[in-house]
């Protein structure tokens, strides 16, 4: 028997709808297409989410030229296992040496290039600058500055800014103001 396209095509369809409905079946996300495996790693289209899912059982490198990223919802997330608090961010150079994060470049466009917003009924600090595990200071929920336990802050009174100290048993001092 010869075998056209078609009739190879269909087999292929058949192949998958079983695969996926013995996938089903156990209980995993069964996929419209996937390459790989569980043990080493695959690429695939979910058929239950729509989501192309890559997974890599260890390391996931891309090296290229220049990386891009877009999302058409605006959204990037870093997810985390539910038993860590956290994600991290870190940057390094080809010999494994930690590097800074730089964030925005001098491109000639005048913009803001770090953005930390906050919810309504914020209460928690937006960030943080911590040492061997002890917050040493913060940018507050109000946006203010926080050394250790005493809080710079600002405010306007008749037209004229204040710097503020707000310190432990909660005084405050003027600081500095505008003549």
């Amino acid at each position: 028997m010869r075998w056209s396209f078609g009739r190879f095509a269909f087999l292929a369809v058949l192949l998958w709808a079983a695969a996926a409905t013995a996938a089903f079946a156990a209980g995993k996300d069964a996929f419209f297409w996937k390459l790989g495996d569980d043990t080493h790693g695959y690429v695939g289209a979910s058929s239950d989410t729509g989501a192309v899912d890559v997974f890599a059982p260890q390391d996931f490198n891309v090296v290229a030229g220049h990386v891009r990223f877009v999302s058409v919802d605006g959204n990037y997330e870093l997810e985390h296992p539910q038993d860590r608090p956290y994600s991290r961010l870190l940057a390094y150079d080809t010999t494994a040496t930690r590097t800074p994060i730089m964030i925005g470049a001098d491109d000639g466009q005048d913009v803001v290039p770090l953005m930390v917003d906050g919810t309504s009924g914020q209460s928690s600090d937006l960030q943080q600058w911590v040492e061997s595990g002890k917050v040493v200071s913060a940018i507050d929920a109000n946006g203010d500055l926080r050394v250790g336990n005493v809080t710079l802050a600002s405010r306007v009174v008749h037209g004229k800014a204040e710097l503020l100290a707000i310190l432990p048993n909660r005084t405050t001092q003027v600081l500095a103001a505008a003549k």
